[in-house]
Formats: structure tokens, sequence, C-alpha cells
């Protein structure tokens, strides 16, 4: 799941980010961030836009779910996710507060603690095939939810698009 939320959306490299603000404008800020408990979780795909973009980002959102549904990345994405992740590992353990909340992550919500080096290794280890895996499960339309902070009060147009789904 972390390497499926990187290719989409945590970083300026990401899918979403790449497609919807870099390519065509239509979103100032869009990333997803995904959230891990010890009975679920969820991906959040957040986004600032114009209302007026709000239609053709959704659907684009939509396409870039179902792509991941439908096709494994390449090896060369999955490889600078996987390089992303781990930096971000490396980074993220240069102080002592960031080590002890590692603990306190990896005990409460694994049961174990996992070093570095053995998180780094799983990541590694991952295949394309697996992402495809993670997505085909997770981005359902069963599972799709929206909420929307806007002027806007109904938007049929809207509502047909979350109706097409992935």
């Amino acid at each position: 799941m972390r390497l499926l939320n990187t290719i989409l959306g945590e970083n300026s490299s990401s899918r979403l980010f790449q497609c919807l603000r870099e390519d065509l404008g239509l979103a100032y800020c869009i990333y997803s961030t995904p959230s891990f408990f010890g009975d679920t979780g969820d991906l959040v795909i957040s986004a600032g836009l114009d209302t007026n973009n709000l239609t053709r980002a959704l659907r684009l959102i939509l396409r870039e779910l179902r792509c991941l549904r439908e096709a494994a990345p390449g090896a060369a994405e999955l490889r600078r996710a996987q390089d992303y992740l781990i930096g971000q590992i490396d980074l993220g353990l240069e102080s002592t507060d960031n080590q002890m909340n590692w603990l306190g992550d990896q005990l409460l919500g694994y049961g174990q603690v996992l070093s570095p080096a053995q998180v780094k290794r799983c990541l590694r280890q991952v295949t394309a095939g697996e992402v495809r895996a993670v997505a085909s499960d997770f981005f359902r339309p069963e599972r799709l939810n929206l909420a929307l902070v806007s002027p806007l009060t109904c938007d049929k147009l809207v509502a047909s698009v979350l109706r097409m789904g992935i």
C-alpha cells in the first residue's frame, strides 16, 4: 500500500500530481495519504482546485485508479517509488524523536519492531504485480467515498462521474 500510494499521489513525481497539476493545471495541490490501523485503514486523495475543474479532475482521478487496477506499474516507476520511500525512512530517522515514533508505530501497528533495514528489504522485494493486486483489491467502486468542501450544493454532473466508477 505504501508503494501504491507513492506512485499514486504521495509526492511531486506521482501520477496525480503530474497529470492534474503539472500537465493540465487543474489543481493547485493534489496528494494522497494512507492511514494504517490495526483493523482498518484508508487512502485519502485530497485536491485544492477551482470548482469549474471538479468534474474533469474527478474523471482523471478515477482514471488513474482504474489504470492502477488494470496494469502494474512499470519497472522504472516502481523503482523510483521504492527509492523515494527508502530515502524517506532514512531522512525520517535522523532525530531521536522520530526514532522513538518509529518504534511506537512498529510496536502498536504490527506488534513487533522491524528494523529500518528489514523494512527497506521488504520494500525492495515488492513486485509491480503485487502493487497492482493491492490496487485491484482496494480501488473497488463499493469502497469509494467522496467528501466535498465546496460552495456547490448539488452537482448532477459530479454524481454521474462518480456513478461511472473505476
